[in-house]
C-alpha cells in the first residue's frame, strides 16, 4: 500500500452520549481514561465495564463468558 495506510475507524459513544468514529490506535486510551462508554466491533456494540475487552484489566475479563466449552 505504499507510504499511506488506511486506518480503521471505530464507532464509539462518549460519556455524554455523542457518537463518533475514531482511529483504532486511540481506542485503548479512551477506554483507560473513561472517556467512552461503548464502542462497536463486528459483533455489535461493546459496553465498557459490562462486556469482555481483550487486554484490559491485566487479563481479568469482565462480563459473560462467551466461549464454548
Amino acid at each position: 500500500m505504499g507510504v499511506f495506510r488506511l486506518r480503521r475507524l471505530i464507532p464509539v459513544q462518549y460519556s455524554d452520549g455523542h457518537v463518533d468514529k475514531i482511529p483504532s490506535p486511540l481506542l485503548n486510551t479512551l477506554i483507560e481514561t473513561h472517556q467512552i462508554i461503548s464502542f462497536k466491533r463486528k459483533e455489535g456494540w461493546i459496553v465498557i465495564g459490562i462486556d469482555a475487552i481483550r487486554g484490559m484489566d491485566h487479563g481479568q475479563l469482565r462480563g459473560k463468558e462467551r466461549r464454548r466449552h
